[in-house]
């Protein structure tokens, strides 16, 4: 069954209310406005890397040479890599992150791990 554009709207809706209820008003914007900034680089850097994939399919690369490629040709900035040396090594793109979250074993909600993520700042 499709997901409508309403249902997807009411999710978004009652994520931002759950994140309203679980920090101070004045703390609200430092929390959205980077998770909205990281949500545009993540979907920039995949878009780009999906294009480099798509142009340079036939070309057999190593995997230095082909981010030696992507990093001088394509992308003006790297998303790091998330669990290095370990089999659930990726980047550390809003999919990934959000994939981590939602199978861990703790099954963070929202305001949670917002609240570990981005703890707030000290009152001085």
């Amino acid at each position: 069954m499709a997901v409508t554009q309403q249902e997807i709207e009411n999710r978004l809706w009652n994520a931002a209310d759950e994140l309203r209820v679980a920090m101070p008003e004045a703390h609200y914007a430092s929390v959205v406005f980077p998770l909205m900034f990281w949500k545009y680089l993540s979907d920039t850097w995949e878009h780009t890397h999906q294009t480099f994939l798509k142009e340079n399919e036939d070309l057999d690369l190593s995997i230095e040479e082909a981010d030696e490629v992507e990093y001088s040709n394509y992308q003006t900035f790297k998303i790091p890599f998330i669990f290095s040396g370990t089999v659930a090594e990726s980047r550390a793109s809003w999919s990934s992150i959000l994939a981590t979250v939602a199978t861990s074993q703790q099954q963070l909600s929202i305001p949670r791990f917002v609240r570990l993520q981005f703890p707030a700042p000290a009152v001085t």
